[in-house]
């Protein structure tokens, strides 16, 4: 079983401005898995550079799924569920994305590694949700960010 990440308030950064001069004042909450920390912290650290407030566990804290967690997804405007096959193999991840789910948070999908089938649970949470592909090459994970990116831009600008 994978270590999925207890998101204790560590805001990565304060609201940014991106290259664009663009602030967003929407929240990000990243839910991952520790096996897959690479390319989620990469995905958090392109965000801040787009002017996105970011939630995120840098530091592998490792406990319970506690108050903290759920003080982290009620306080962010969207939750990014960065699912592989170790995310839906643990427990932590689980229970964060069926508690932002159940909060009905605006969930966003995005698949961390190459040639993953999602599979039980997640299923249910995932359905008719946004998805897109970061894994693979540098050029996949520029393609898929900027998918996200757009998507992320028509929410802000809809409801935040």
């Amino acid at each position: 079983m994978g270590s999925c990440q207890n998101k204790t308030s560590t805001k990565v950064a304060p609201l940014t401005t991106n290259a664009n001069n663009r602030t967003f004042l929407c929240s990000v909450f990243i839910s991952y898995c520790w096996e897959d920390n690479v390319l989620c912290h990469q995905l958090a650290t392109s965000l801040i550079n787009d002017g996105f407030q970011v939630s995120i566990d840098r530091n592998r804290i490792q406990s319970r799924f506690d108050n903290m967690v759920i003080r982290e997804i009620d306080d962010n405007d969207i939750v990014l569920l960065c699912i592989s096959e170790a995310y839906t193999n643990d427990y932590y991840c689980q229970k964060e994305a069926r508690y932002a789910s159940d909060q009905h948070k605006t969930i966003i999908v995005v698949w961390v590694t190459s040639n993953y089938v999602a599979q039980g649970w997640i299923n249910f949470i995932i359905s008719y949700k946004p998805l897109f592909k970061v894994a693979g090459s540098r050029a996949d994970f520029q393609k898929g960010y900027n998918a996200l990116i757009k998507r992320l831009v028509s929410i802000v600008e809809l409801f935040c």
